[in-house]
C-alpha cells in the first residue's frame, strides 16, 4: 500500500443497487471527475462487493475505493482489513469514518484519500 499520485492510481468504485436518478447522476459525475484530461486516475474498476473492494486496496490490488449508499454490514470487515494493512479509511468528505453514514473512502495513503475526497461531489443519505 503506497500510491499517493492520483495519475498512477487504480480507483475502485461501485454503482450500487439503487437506480435513483439523483444517485446515479452522482455516481457518474464522481467517476467522470477522475477520468478526464485535467484530473485523471490511471484506471477504474468495479468488482461488486465492498469487502472485496476494500480488501483489494488493503493488499495493493487497487489504490483507493469510494462508494455512496453502502451499508454498515458491507464495510465493517473491510474497514478492519484496510486499517490492519496500514491503509486509511475516511468519510467521502475527508472527515473521520462513520460506519452508519453509508459513505466510505479508503486508500493506500492519506494523501491520496484527501485528493480523492476533494474531487468528490457529496451526497447525504439516510443513516443505517
Amino acid at each position: 500500500m503506497s500510491s499517493t499520485d492520483l495519475s498512477q492510481s487504480l480507483l475502485i468504485s461501485e454503482f450500487g443497487s439503487s437506480r435513483d436518478k439523483e444517485k446515479m447522476d452522482l455516481v457518474f459525475s464522481n467517476l467522470g471527475s477522475f477520468l478526464n484530461e485535467k484530473n485523471s486516475a490511471h484506471g477504474v474498476r468495479s468488482m461488486g462487493s465492498a469487502a472485496l473492494n476494500m480488501s483489494h486496496v488493503a493488499c495493493g490490488g487497487g489504490d483507493a475505493y469510494f462508494e455512496f449508499g453502502i451499508h454498515c454490514w458491507d464495510v465493517a470487515a473491510g474497514y478492519l482489513v484496510v486499517k490492519e494493512a496500514g491503509g486509511v479509511v475516511l468519510d467521502t468528505a475527508g472527515g473521520p469514518f462513520d460506519m452508519m453514514s453509508r459513505r466510505v473512502l479508503c486508500a493506500s495513503s492519506e494523501k491520496l484519500a484527501r485528493t480523492i475526497a476533494e474531487g468528490l461531489t457529496q451526497m447525504e443519505l439516510q443513516r443505517d
